[in-house]
């Protein structure tokens, strides 16, 4: 079975998460806010970002930092303005393993105008990466709803 780390907690993170682990893919939600990672694991739900949506008990949920290994992708769904400080703080747990970055972030980093492939070749150096894009919300993929 497939590994896989989603790094951010909000509706889109909550979303990929979502996806991933009906298809099979074993996955750890990394949530920031340690004291709301647990929160969301014991009611298996992510009121603030993603109300009515329950999140299956197949999903790990934790707090930053965890999670990671062994995981054979690490999915990226933090807001572009975080992206930097994020991967800074995560960096030497990423680089001791080789994975794939699915950046899922939308925008550019307002004070670089970076994309967020280009932010995590900043921090990151040469590593393969995909981008995720579309016109979705995460209400409406988390509920399975046709997106345009």
């Amino acid at each position: 079975m497939e590994r896989a780390l989603v790094i951010g907690g909000g509706g889109w993170g909550t979303a990929v998460a979502l996806v991933l682990n009906e298809r099979g893919v074993k996955v750890a939600l990394s949530v920031h806010d340690g004291e709301y990672a647990a929160e969301m694991a014991k009611s298996r739900r992510n009121p603030r970002y993603l109300p009515g949506v329950e999140i299956p008990e197949g999903i790990d949920i934790v707090g930053e930092g965890k999670g990671l290994d062994p995981s054979s992708a690490v999915f990226l769904a933090i807001p572009s303005q975080f992206l930097r400080a994020s991967l800074e703080r995560w960096k030497s747990k990423l680089l001791a393993r080789r994975h794939v970055y699915v950046t899922a972030a939308k925008g550019i980093e307002q004070s670089s105008l970076a994309r967020p492939t280009e932010i995590v070749t900043a921090v990151l150096g040469d590593v393969p990466t995909v981008v995720v894009s579309g016109p979705s919300h995460a209400e409406e993929v988390a509920r399975r709803m046709p997106t345009t």
